[in-house]
């Protein structure tokens, strides 16, 4: 035998696929050529590429659907996520609620102080009412009453006897001792001397004549001036009264 047939006798022959092989030698073989050889074994698109993986996916599902496993996880999960889920609302409760909590007591404080203000007013309200009464009351009883001002008066003099004289001779208007219910100087002499005189007449109808006629003291050369016998609230009303007379309020009460 030539040496070429020699070498053609020596090539290494394919190996056996004798029924006699080992079927988990087979196997591993035929998963070999199908792995190494994609065209051999095309893989559907959209499907893992290694199917034991899909196997352990089932596999979970088959045992997340058992109950009783899912009765030993949920306790589990429940107390592991609970607390985050409550910080979680909790968190976004205080968020939502800050703002108007922050405007409700704003509020409230404003309440406050308008209940504070409005209590104050009615207080003084129920005071001004009150003093308004008795300011009315006073000023009725000097309905009959006149101020005479800027009045020479001699220490020794009655002060009827120079109402009545001033009444006569300057206004016009005749009256006599028993049209005076009672007449008093007021407060000190002013830097002239003059004093300020306040008379009560015998009625509204002829003090209100009088006054009427003070008019005729626009040129007096003793600057007299006559004035109603107003209560001290109202001179604060009118002040012109004492600025005229050169009285202080006290002096005009």
């Amino acid at each position: 035998m030539s040496k070429q047939a020699s070498k053609t006798y020596k090539r290494k022959q394919p190996e056996s696929t004798s029924p006699l092989e080992n079927p988990r030698s087979l196997r591993r073989r035929h998963h070999s050529i199908t792995m190494s050889s994609p065209a051999l074994n095309p893989v559907p698109e959209g499907l893992p590429l290694h199917p034991q993986n899909t196997d352990m996916s089932q596999m979970l599902v088959g045992q997340l659907s058992n109950p009783l496993i899912v009765n030993a996880i949920v306790p589990i999960l429940s107390a592991a996520l609970t607390p985050l889920i409550n910080q979680t609302i909790q968190s976004a409760v205080h968020s939502a609620i800050a703002p108007l909590s922050t405007k409700v007591a704003q509020q409230e404080q404003q309440i406050a102080v308008l209940q504070s203000t409005n209590a104050e007013l009615v207080e003084r309200v129920a005071d001004l009412e009150n003093h308004s009464d008795v300011e009315e009351l006073e000023q009725y009883g000097r309905r009959t009453s006149l101020r005479f001002h800027n009045v020479a008066v001699p220490s020794d003099s009655n002060s009827d006897n120079v109402i009545v004289d001033l009444v006569n001779k300057k206004l016009g208007v005749k009256i006599t001792h028993d049209d005076i219910n009672r007449s008093h100087p007021v407060g000190k002499p002013n830097q002239s001397g003059r004093r300020q005189l306040i008379c009560r007449f015998r009625n509204w109808k002829l003090k209100n004549e009088i006054f009427m006629k003070k008019k005729h003291l626009k040129t007096d050369p003793d600057r007299i001036f006559i004035t109603e016998d107003l209560t001290r609230y109202l001179v604060r009303r009118s002040p012109t009264t004492c600025t005229l007379s050169g009285l202080t309020m006290d002096e005009s009460s």
